[in-house]
């Protein structure tokens, strides 16, 4: 039960750290074209 919990929790964690890469290399790609 705890290790599904920590599989889920650490899931989330490079969900948003995935998503917020991408964001942050979409605008990096953005402000070198600049």
């Amino acid at each position: 039960m705890l290790f599904n919990n920590l599989n889920s929790f650490f899931k989330s964690i490079t969900t948003s750290f995935v998503i917020s890469f991408g964001y942050f290399g979409k605008h990096l790609s953005y402000i070198m074209e600049k």
